[in-house]
């Protein structure tokens, strides 16, 4: 898979705001898509870090999701950071 999947932080993966998509906000109601940043905005140390608040997102972080609509078709292959494809 190219690309590396976008991580929440445990402050904002806990509870039910890991069900909602990165990208709108909407519910993923679990049947999203995981998001992904390209290897630009993932270089270094960024791809550790919170795709919403930018902390560390390491130990018990959670894949950042996108919902259906944010997700459906070539949308999937956007980075969720900068939207370029990757």
């Amino acid at each position: 898979m190219p690309g590396t999947l976008a991580m929440l932080c445990n402050h904002c993966g806990i509870g039910t705001k890991a069900d909602r998509c990165v990208k709108c906000g909407k519910p993923t109601f679990e049947r999203g898509t995981f998001a992904k940043i390209c290897d630009a905005c993932g270089h270094g140390d960024a791809k550790n870090r919170c795709i919403k608040c930018n902390r560390l997102a390491l130990g018990q972080s959670t894949a950042a999701g996108l919902c259906y609509h944010c997700s459906v078709g070539d949308k999937v292959n956007h980075c969720v950071k900068c939207g370029h494809l990757i």
